[in-house]
Order: C-alpha cells, then structure tokens, then sequence
C-alpha cells in the first residue's frame, strides 16, 4: 500500500523524503528508501528499527531484510566478508533466542491453558531445585524473562544469558543440546558486546 502511495504521486516525493527523514519514521523511512534503490540507507534504517523492535520475529525480519539490502550494494565479484557480520551476529542471538524457546521451553509448556500458566510450568520444570528457590532473586529475573519468552518478545541479552546458564541440567532432549544451549548464551554475550561497542564508536 505504502508503496503504492509513492508511485502513484510521485510529485511529492520531495515532500515525503523531507517529512521521512526525521529519525522517528523508520519503520516507514526503509520502505521509500528501497523505493528510490537506496538500499544501502534501508539497510541501516532496518538496521535501526531492528534495535528497537520488541517482538523477536520481528526483529529478525527487520535484520533479514537490512542484510538482504545491504548485500544488494554489492559487486557481484565483490566478497560479502564484513559487510553484514554485525547484522549476522544480531540474527545469531535471535536465532539462539527462537531455538531455545522451541527446542526447550514449548516441549514443556505446550498444553498449558495460558501464558502465566506457562510460566510457572517452565519455572518449575526446567529451573527450580536445591540452587534455585521460589523467593529467591535470581528466580524473578527467571520469571521475568520467561514472561517476555513465551509471549515471543525479545529479551534483553542479560536476562537471556541468565535463562540459557541457569536452567536445569539435564532438561533437554540431549545431552548435545545441553552444549548447544551454553554455546546460544555465548553466541548473545557476543551480539551484546558488538551492539555496545557500536553504540560507543
């Protein structure tokens, strides 16, 4: 629809690029970016927008599309090495976050009624014993980011390290998972550290 709009007036296409350009449009600014093949600026505008979503499918269809933007400014001989890598490692950390929610927590929640039941099942079931009690702190942080889990919202990195370290041994389908799951928590330390690192410089 949207870009039906920009080609059917495209007399105020000066118009719309002045009133797009503030940074509060992105989720609309990328779609007239590739409207005028500048896909370079879509990609760093989904770049953007990708930092700000909240729900996790769509912070990884954000990332999906900047990277698909930016490999189009390509050569086609040219190599796409250190084009996209920040981009592939926030869509590693979302991947880890997409896996472990299927892999791990579905398995168990999947006849429950509703999410706080949900919740409560998965706390139970996958985080609670001898180390880890209903009233301690680490379990609210637990708690909280389950919440946020089985909404499928994204987790800030923090909270998802703890979800992936703190869990039950033993509660996966295999004991190969239960290494997958400490490599997921690594591979979010590092999309965390590369966003702040980006932020600084």
């Amino acid at each position: 629809m949207f870009v039906s709009l920009l080609t059917e007036f495209p007399r105020e296409q000066g118009t719309l690029k002045k009133f797009l350009q503030p940074q509060r449009y992105e989720k609309l600014r990328w779609i007239h970016e590739l409207s005028l093949r500048r896909y370079e600026d879509a990609g760093h505008t989904l770049q953007e927008v990708a930092t700000h979503e909240r729900r996790a499918r769509q912070k990884k269809l954000s990332l999906s599309i900047a990277k698909l933007s930016l490999l189009v400014t390509l050569h086609p001989t040219a190599p796409a090495v250190g084009t996209t890598d920040h981009i592939d490692i926030a869509l590693a950390s979302v991947n880890a976050q997409s896996q472990f929610t299927e892999e791990i927590v579905k398995p168990v929640v999947e006849h429950c009624p509703d999410n706080p039941a949900r919740v409560e099942l998965a706390l139970d079931k996958l985080y609670l014993a001898r180390n880890l009690k209903k009233s301690h702190l680490r379990t609210r942080v637990v708690k909280r980011g389950l919440e946020l889990l089985v909404e499928e919202k994204v987790v800030d990195a923090e909270t998802l390290i703890d979800l992936f370290t703190l869990k039950k041994r033993g509660h996966g389908p295999s004991a190969e998972t239960e290494f997958e799951i400490y490599f997921w928590a690594l591979q979010v330390l590092r999309a965390a550290e590369v966003l702040h690192t980006r932020e600084m410089g």
